[in-house]
């Protein structure tokens, strides 16, 4: 009963929800039609992580943190323009914390695409082994060898072919997202706004 309620309950807020693109087109989108993630400057108190240095310089993790968060909910079909704004940084300094920027999500992209060629071997590797069980089970029966030993094979070759759908079909899907995720965020354009 209370379960139907806060589900009732829960429906009605959803139909209240504006349209995520009227959201978009409101909140994030410029005339161009492209994303923008607005990042207020003078809020920085340090653009560089403290602990790095020299050519392992790299950005302050709080600001990746919060450009992922605002770029969460954009689908990644629009292009995607960081603003950096009331910045008061030398050019030297803003291509800087431009090269930063998109070499992290680069990273991230490299990163993301080892993970999908994992996964596909993973999946490979994963049915070749459960369809080489699954022969052998088949051969094991024409020999009339125990039905135990059959068996074994048998479930043995369905849960690695399950394993590998399993993989396929969902955890290739979400690598893939994060992938696009990561690819909009590296193609993104780095613009200093005074």
């Amino acid at each position: 009963m209370m379960r139907n309620h806060l589900l009732t309950r829960l429906m009605h807020y959803e139909w209240s929800l504006k349209p995520l693109k009227k959201y978009l087109s409101e909140s994030y989108l410029d005339a161009e039609r492209n994303a923008v993630i607005l990042l207020n400057g003078e809020a920085v108190t340090n653009w560089y992580h403290p602990l790095s240095m020299a050519q392992q310089l790299e950005i302050d993790p709080a600001i990746f943190e919060y450009i992922d968060t605002k770029a969460y909910p954009i689908p990644v079909q629009y292009p995607l323009n960081i603003e950096l704004h009331n910045c008061k940084l030398s050019p030297d300094e803003q291509a800087t914390i431009s090269r930063l920027i998109r070499e992290h999500y680069t990273l991230i992209l490299h990163d993301k695409k080892l993970d999908l060629r994992t996964n596909m071997i993973r999946v490979l590797l994963l049915f070749l082994f459960g369809a080489a069980f699954l022969v052998f089970s088949f051969w094991l029966s024409t020999l009339h060898t125990e039905q135990f030993v059959i068996e074994f094979c048998s479930i043995v070759a369905t849960f690695s072919l399950w394993e590998a759908v399993d993989l396929f079909l969902l955890e290739s899907r979400r690598i893939k997202v994060e992938h696009l995720n990561a690819g909009q965020l590296a193609k993104a354009s780095v613009i200093f706004v005074d």
